[in-house]
């Protein structure tokens, strides 16, 4: 059985692990420490994770509530760092994951969800849209800074 909680202290080097999984690169987990103990104590970042009987991280979820002056002035929600290891997809993992973070945005009176996806994750893309997600909506841009 799979628990959703916030994520721990205790349990960053796991989420380290599944970052590194998630973008293929050494996630520095010193910086990630600092930035986390950071963000911890700013009511619009949320880290939820989920773990499995064993009480280990299998996946994990940032939401940050961004504030808009537009229309209505109300806020929407970033989903960013959505993983869910390997070894657990397909067992509705990332469903649960996805929907703690609608229930925080519509708490949280956001008018939307946003997400980016890299262009090779096709496999995430059909999931996304499977979750109610539009692929179409917009385009989006990076531009790396070194």
């Amino acid at each position: 059985m799979i628990h959703i909680q916030t994520v721990a202290r205790t349990q960053l080097d796991e989420l380290a692990e599944l970052y590194t999984e998630l973008d293929n690169s050494e996630t520095n987990i010193k910086r990630l420490r600092e930035r986390f103990t950071a963000l911890q104590s700013n009511p619009d970042y949320t880290f939820i994770g989920a773990v499995d009987d064993s009480g280990k991280l299998v996946g994990s979820v940032m939401g940050i509530r961004c504030y808009d002056l537009t229309g209505q002035c109300r806020p929407f929600m970033v989903l960013e760092n959505m993983i869910v290891s390997k070894s657990y997809h397909r067992k509705g993992i990332g469903q649960i994951l996805v929907d703690a973070i609608e229930k925080i945005a519509i708490e949280s009176d956001c008018h939307s969800v946003v997400l980016l996806s890299s262009a090779w994750r096709t496999d995430a893309h059909q999931f996304y849209e499977k979750l109610g997600f539009t692929k179409d909506a917009a385009y989006g841009f990076i531009k790396p800074l070194n």
